[in-house]
């Protein structure tokens, strides 16, 4: 995601240290220059003007998908409650003709 350095302007911007740090860390354990972090933050937000949000696709396309497992274990749950229910049925039903045929 490295930008075209024929692109690049230069920005001086003030943040915490313990942000810094941070970014000095995060920079170190992705063998990238600290300056790619930021690029990196600033391209992962973007604003939706409407909702004035601060908007996450990569989260919203992952809360999608689990919304669709969700539903689709909630179906599998309902649908083996209801064999272990015909299960316990028929061997009530069993148990009962047994005790009253004998």
């Amino acid at each position: 995601m490295s930008a075209n350095q024929s692109h690049m302007e230069r920005m001086q911007i003030l943040v915490p240290s313990k942000q810094k740090a941070r970014m000095k860390q995060l920079a170190a354990e992705s063998n990238v220059s600290m300056s790619e972090i930021y690029r990196r933050a600033a391209d992962a937000y973007t604003i939706d003007e409407d909702a004035d949000e601060i908007q996450h696709p990569e989260l919203e396309a992952l809360v999608e998908g689990l919304k669709g497992a969700i539903a689709r274990a909630n179906t599998s749950m309902d649908r083996a409650e209801r064999e272990v229910r015909a299960t316990i049925d028929f061997y009530k039903a069993r148990k009962q003709q047994r005790e009253s045929g004998e």
